[in-house]
């Protein structure tokens, strides 16, 4: 029951004054329909914003090219399912008995030095691994594909790292494995 814009309680004890509530100033007029007169309407104008990918789409779905890039060159490629910990990893693969953990970058801005010890740490929990990441060359900007900063990163590591594009990704693989 609501008196005076309270809530009240049956006992008659006020909670929390309820505010008056408010449309977001965005929103176009409401009307209603009824379900069954759905299909007269053209909703399409409020899915415009829909329409582009998302970040998170565009990243899955080069994770999938890869992985199949992979597997149809005799490398066993295997998703890994997003989990918190699992350093980044998009996919492990092994080809001649060794273990490859491979992140996907689809992004246009060069990978940071940050990302770099984070993919490290994760491959260094893996002895003897190689640990790859495979940047989008129809996305990047910049060729290198790594930062000053995470280039001198990959060049001291103690760990096996590598980075490529995907058209270089199985060479990569057969060269240094």
């Amino acid at each position: 029951m609501i008196h005076q814009g309270f809530r009240v309680f049956p006992d008659g004890k006020e909670c929390n004054q309820i505010l008056k509530q408010m449309e977001t100033s965005n929103n176009n007029e409401w009307f209603s329909v009824e379900l069954k007169d759905i299909g007269k309407y053209d909703l399409t104008d409020s899915l415009k914003e829909f329409k582009s990918a998302s970040n998170h789409k565009i990243g899955h779905d080069f994770e999938f090219t890869i992985r199949q890039k992979l597997n149809l060159s005799n490398i066993i490629a295997k998703e890994v399912k997003v989990n918190q910990g699992d350093g980044g990893n998009d996919i492990i693969a092994t080809y001649k008995n060794n273990l490859v953990l491979i992140q996907c970058k689809s992004i246009e801005k060069p990978i940071a030095v940050q990302t770099m010890r984070n993919f490290e740490s994760s491959v260094s929990r893996f002895p003897n691994s190689l640990g790859i990441i495979v940047c989008d060359s129809t996305k990047i900007e910049d060729k290198k594909y790594l930062t000053i900063k995470a280039s001198s990163w990959v060049k001291s590591s103690k760990f096996n790292l590598s980075v490529c594009n995907e058209t270089s990704i199985i060479s990569t693989i057969k060269n240094i494995i």
